[in-house]
């Protein structure tokens, strides 16, 4: 009988422990497509925010920051798509 418990026991525990895998697994999944979204928004923000002379100085209307927001957003989706497909 204390064997059968014992089994019983760490059946159950490897049970919980999947289930907290696939938990934790799932939050991991979301962080990355997340990521995937903002990482080419910061990633330009960071180079067109630097003090270099790139010639958006000159600009007084918000189209330039858009269009920036506008590709960031476009190659985040592209990367979501990709992530999204998975391993072939």
């Amino acid at each position: 009988d204390a064997k059968n418990a014992l089994d019983y026991v760490v059946a159950r525990q490897a049970e919980e422990q999947a289930r907290v895998s696939a938990r934790i697994e799932m939050s991991s999944h979301r962080l990355n497509l997340l990521i995937a979204y903002f990482f080419p928004i910061a990633t330009l923000s960071a180079i067109f925010g630097s003090n270099f002379q790139h010639g958006y100085e000159q600009y007084q209307t918000p189209w330039p920051f858009w269009i920036m927001v506008s590709m960031g957003l476009a190659l985040g989706f592209v990367i979501h798509i990709f992530l999204k497909r998975g391993p072939r």
